[in-house]
């Protein structure tokens, strides 16, 4: 097994080591761009739940195939037929402080404990865990229930100087055994109190054996950067009383719960992940989970699949990361970024007590101390000083302002990603454009064979601007699709307006699924290769 090492280098060294990773990775990436139709099931994908009634391999049937909308697995087509319940949404007594908890690890696999910490007024407890997926439209699947666990109220989470960071240092309330009866993929511990307080912990459940086309990705960086757990996060913090960008984190920590307020302790996870993980499911794809934690400790994973799903807000990523991410696209790994804003803020990462990679750093400017000794992995914003790498040198697209809420205006319904959509003419997706946005600017840095899909005018912040969803190529690698905007993902389970004959959801998932089929081969170089038309839509 290659293995892509980014550690941090000066400049020059860096960009020669990428160009090394590349010729080392470059046999591995072909690989894996190669049609796996006949590939056996990882050993950790024939759980327990579908051996019997719904088996994932035979002498007959190959393990993976491809459908209508991309390519399909039979162990994620027989666990999503396995009984779903409703039961993972909570349904009792919410809110600040009623129960709280984090995991000692944002992500587990078949062998793994994980340790879960836990603060409640409630005497006792129990823990439920849910496999999201399909399921029949429930979106979820009970995989394990723990015992009745003793309650109490953990020690309030210290804020360590200078870097202002809230830490919390709880006992272990439990440890939780992640066996081959877990099959990989998003999980949500529901958290019920004696009195029945209830809230949510997230976990990715990974299969790093697997060759899996699709590799869905959390963005855990980005739901720790937005985390007031304790009142502090990577944008303000209390400052005699009030909450100031000034006083905000430089470093935040795994080692803490996500607060209620966010996503009732599921940060962005049910809001802006969970609409695209479901969808996937129900497609039956060949997919597996991974996390921006994960990517940055084993870029070299990458080389293992097809293509990266980057779902709703994916803003905030490491150097390792974005360098195999750079790589893999030259070499035939297709990206597909779901939500604006993505690679916009550069972080690193350091150890807590809990183990590696728990503490996130991003100092948003020049006061970070590796400035001017290790400038290639300074965290600034990545398109800024000491050593910009802009956005668009990957996206094609670039963040531009927020907040807005605006159409999204299809011109060209003719082109590949809006087939079969029922468009036939210049149409307007309501409320699909926001809050934030992404744009193409004309001679930016970045790919120049920029195919522009949607061209939505928008006003921001009381000036006139425009969001794009884009598509390029790379020559002979992998495709790369913005949306342009982070309400894409939610909006594949919102409700078809009933005053419109255009439903967006429906136009928004046939268009996911023709992504997602372009990609499912291998290099989409060579399935929908980009033809630019930016001076034609932009020209205005």
């Amino acid at each position: 097994m290659y293995t892509l090492n980014f550690s941090i280098f000066t400049k020059d060294t860096l960009r020669l080591r990428s160009i090394l990773a590349v010729l080392i990775c470059m046999p591995i990436f072909m690989s894996a761009c190669s049609n796996g139709s006949h590939r056996a099931s990882p050993a950790s994908f024939r759980h327990n739940t579908s051996t019997t009634t719904h088996p994932t391999t035979t002498t007959t049937m190959p393990a993976t195939l491809l459908g209508k909308y991309g390519m399909q697995a039979n162990w994620v087509i027989a666990e999503n037929n396995e009984p779903g319940t409703n039961q993972w949404q909570l349904n009792g007594k919410e809110g600040p402080n009623e129960i709280d908890g984090y995991t000692n690890m944002v992500s587990a696999q078949d062998g793994d404990t994980v340790g879960l910490y836990v603060s409640t007024p409630a005497p006792s407890f129990y823990v439920e865990a849910f496999r999201m997926g399909w399921y029949q439209g429930t979106r979820g699947r009970l995989i394990w229930t723990s015992q009745n666990v003793q309650g109490g109220i953990q020690a309030t989470c210290p804020l360590i100087q200078p870097v202002r960071m809230v830490e919390c240092n709880w006992h272990r309330s439990l440890s939780i055994n992640i066996t081959a009866g877990w099959p990989p993929g998003d999980y949500l511990f529901k958290l019920i109190g004696s009195s029945n307080q209830q809230s949510w912990v997230p976990l990715t459940v990974r299969d790093d054996a697997s060759h899996s086309t699709y590799l869905v990705q959390n963005s855990v960086t980005t739901w720790q950067a937005y985390n007031l757990y304790g009142g502090y996060d990577l944008y303000s913090g209390l400052s005699n009383g009030v909450r100031s960008y000034n006083a905000r984190s430089y470093e935040v920590s795994f080692d803490r719960p996500y607060i209620w307020s966010f996503g009732n302790g599921s940060a962005d996870f049910v809001a802006n992940e969970l609409p695209m993980v479901a969808l996937v499911e129900k497609l039956g794809l060949d997919v597996s989970y991974t996390t921006n934690v994960d990517l940055s400790e084993n870029p070299s994973i990458l080389s293992q699949h097809k293509t990266l799903l980057s779902l709703g807000h994916d803003e905030y990523w490491s150097l390792a990361e974005r360098n195999a991410v750079a790589i893999g696209i030259n070499f035939g790994l297709n990206f597909l970024a779901f939500g604006a804003n993505a690679i916009y803020r550069h972080i690193r990462f350091d150890s807590s007590p809990l183990g590696p990679f728990r503490r996130e750093i991003c100092y948003k400017s020049t006061l970070d101390p590796l400035y001017g000794k290790n400038n290639p992995d300074v965290t600034v914003n990545w398109n800024e000083p000491p050593d910009p790498r802009p956005p668009s040198e990957i996206l094609g697209d670039e963040y531009s302002c927020n907040p807005v809420t605006a159409p999204m205006v299809i011109e060209n319904p003719s082109l590949w990603i809006w087939a079969n959509t029922s468009l036939s003419k210049p149409t307007s997706l309501p409320g699909i454009v926001g809050s934030e946005y992404d744009h193409v600017i004309p001679n930016m840095v970045g790919p120049t064979n920029i195919e522009i899909l949607a061209n939505s005018p928008v006003t921001c912040q009381g000036r006139s601007d425009y969001a794009d969803a884009t598509w390029y190529t790379a020559a002979h690698g992998g495709g790369v699709f913005d949306s342009g905007t982070n309400g894409w993902v939610g909006n594949l389970a919102a409700p078809c307006p009933t005053n419109s004959t255009i439903c967006p959801s429906n136009v928004l998932i046939r268009a996911t699924e023709n992504l997602l089929l372009a990609c499912a081969k291998g290099p989409a170089s060579l399935s929908e290769p980009s033809v630019s038309n930016v001076s034609a839509v932009l020209k205005g």
